[in-house]
């Protein structure tokens, strides 16, 4: 009775960490596609922020990140740019599936 019940509790630990790995990975490159985008020079602020967020998301499959930015168009001094990235991610304890859906964040960062 004990050992399934604490290798239950191991497997959802674990579980856990995958996802909180995958959250922190969804942050971080959103931070880093906003800034990129805000200091770009190039007229296309959205490609910048792509290749940032796509070279700083790297243990994440890059066919699933959902990457968004706002605006699309240049962007001028004082110009907020924000960026949003979304993975979808799947809890799943011994084969259960207990909760999926897509975790997002959004970045917003400002040329100065």
């Amino acid at each position: 009775m004990g050992i399934p019940l604490l290798l239950f509790v191991l497997v959802a630990i674990l579980q856990f960490g995958v996802v909180m790995h995958d959250y922190v990975e969804v942050t971080q490159a959103a931070r880093a596609g906003a800034r990129k985008a805000s200091v770009s020079r190039k007229a296309d602020p959205e490609a910048a922020a792509v290749a940032a967020v796509r070279s700083s998301a790297k243990g994440l499959d890059e066919d699933r990140v959902g990457i968004e930015v706002t605006p699309e168009a240049a962007v001028r001094r004082g110009d907020p740019v924000a960026v949003e990235v979304s993975y979808p991610y799947e809890i799943s304890i011994l084969g259960l599936v207990m909760q999926t859906g897509d975790m997002s964040f959004r970045a917003t960062a400002r040329m100065q």
